[in-house]
């Protein structure tokens, strides 16, 4: 007798729909369940028709054929690259509204977990939406000429029709200012452009491998308004980036610094086999809830100073600390935080894999007078289970994991030494909900779940969760 095949049809939408919620990345969400439709360029509370339906990733996926109604009433983008640009998604969204979907894109993952909802604040907003950025990454690229700026965006450009091929390098258009960073930036962007002109050097094509010239990274301190300048290439090019360097330091006082790191790997962000100083001083400072913090080219930092501190302090709430509490800072970068906690705890373990990070973390210990925070370098996973072996056993751990989250083993091992609190700040709402559930198993329930705006104008949010350990 043969068997009976099964056939799965696929869901196929309606045309008309109504966006009912948000999804990561700023995908707008109509329908629940199995007949959910993620429409890209939606708002909460639009009626739309939708087409160029796209069955990806085990989701139904369309484009706006047309707006019927829209709740948002939508403003002009301040941005002369708004339209290709990938970095801002809602520039044209009032702001308060963007706070709303983000609050919505968190429950949405909560939701997919089957997480309490009803434990999301609503998101902490920013008081300067724009100009925030304390670090920007220009790509050394090409589109129709060699160009040096930010990936054109397919998705964006094409309305949600078109996706990227897997693998495909996208073309980098030119940019002339972003309104995410300073004026001051601006100009030195402009003026690295200048001057590379009459460098003589040819930009990386990533596809050839072929090329100098991949990367430049300017960071702006918030305090002071220095600027440290990074080049990253493929190869050595001290001397021809030397007069640049040169140019760029006696040019503009706020330059302080600028540095080159040598990097011919295929990922641009791979850890540097080379890196010198080309002219001045190779760190900035930066200043945070007290704080004095160096900080490094490749050394990682909240790339929105202002709201760093309210992140921080929301964090340091959630912690409750008091002078006999140990503490385990996990992802620790530069310290700010474990310092931070440092300051309010008997002693503080902070973890990091990035060494430059690691010894910015020891001067900046050392600058602020601080005795009772020690920095260890290297992999969280391998190194947190020896120093549970080793009877160093916090009552308070806290993690600040990158987009990918916290290691299933890692987790275990968190739980296993039973802090009685446990302090997640996240970049990546999908990664937070997956972990919470892992952190549930092993014993601990959601106190409070506080959302914080730190990128206004893109879809991203941070979230910082309060755990428990769940009464035996």
């Amino acid at each position: 007798m043969k068997k009976r095949q099964k056939h799965n049809k696929r869901f196929e939408p309606p045309k008309a729909v109504h966006i009912v919620g948000m999804a990561p990345q700023g995908w707008a969400v109509a329908g629940k369940g199995r007949e959910r439709v993620h429409v890209w360029g939606g708002l909460l509370g639009d009626g739309l028709d939708i087409g160029h339906l796209k069955h990806e990733r085990g989701r139904v996926e369309a484009a706006i054929e047309k707006v019927n109604h829209r709740e948002i009433e939508t403003v002009s983008a301040r941005c002369e690259h708004f339209d290709i640009c990938g970095g801002c998604l809602w520039q044209h969204v009032p702001y308060e509204a963007q706070l709303l979907m983000k609050q919505e894109i968190v429950k949405s993952c909560f939701a997919n977990e089957r997480l309490d909802t009803s434990c999301v604040l609503p998101v902490l907003g920013c008081d300067a939406p724009f100009e925030y950025r304390n670090k920007n990454d220009f790509t050394f690229g090409f589109g129709q000429t060699p160009a040096l700026g930010f990936f054109e965006s397919e998705i964006k450009i094409s309305a949600g029709r078109n996706r990227p091929e897997r693998g495909q390098v996208p073309p980098v258009f030119a940019v002339q200012s972003c309104a995410l960073q300073s004026s001051l930036a601006d100009r030195i962007l402009s003026k690295v452009r200048i001057l590379l002109s009459e460098s003589g050097l040819s930009y990386y094509h990533p596809g050839s491998r072929r090329g100098i010239l991949r990367s430049l990274v300017i960071r702006q301190s918030a305090a002071s308004g220095d600027v440290l300048v990074h080049f990253i290439a493929a190869k050595d090019c001290v001397q021809e980036l030397t007069a640049v360097a040169n140019a760029l330091v006696e040019g503009e006082e706020v330059v302080k610094g600028v540095v080159l790191s040598v990097n011919n790997k295929r990922s641009k962000n791979a850890v540097p086999q080379e890196q010198m100083i080309l002219a001045g001083q190779g760190w900035i400072a930066e200043h945070i809830l007290g704080l004095t913090l160096q900080v490094s080219p490749t050394s990682f930092m909240q790339v929105n100073t202002l709201q760093a501190e309210k992140l921080y302090t929301i964090a340091l709430d959630f912690a409750d600390l008091t002078k006999p509490d140990q503490v385990m800072d996990l992802y620790c970068g530069t310290g700010s935080l474990s310092l931070l906690l440092a300051q309010r705890a008997g002693g503080v373990l902070g973890i990091e894999v990035v060494e430059a990070a690691v010894d910015d973390a020891k001067h900046n210990a050392t600058v602020n007078g601080i005795d009772n925070c020690d920095f260890v370098c290297g992999d969280v996973a391998k190194i947190l289970p020896s120093y549970v072996t080793d009877g160093k056993r916090p009552n308070v751990v806290t993690v600040n994991p990158p987009r990918a989250g916290v290691l299933p083993e890692v987790i275990r091992e968190i739980c296993s030494v039973q802090p009685q609190k446990i302090v997640y700040i996240s970049c990546n709402a999908e990664t937070l909900a997956r972990d919470l559930v892992h952190f549930n198993r092993g014993g601990y329930r959601i106190r409070a779940v506080q959302p914080v705006d730190m990128f206004p104008q893109t879809p991203h949010v941070e979230v910082v969760v309060k755990l428990e350990q769940r009464p035996q």
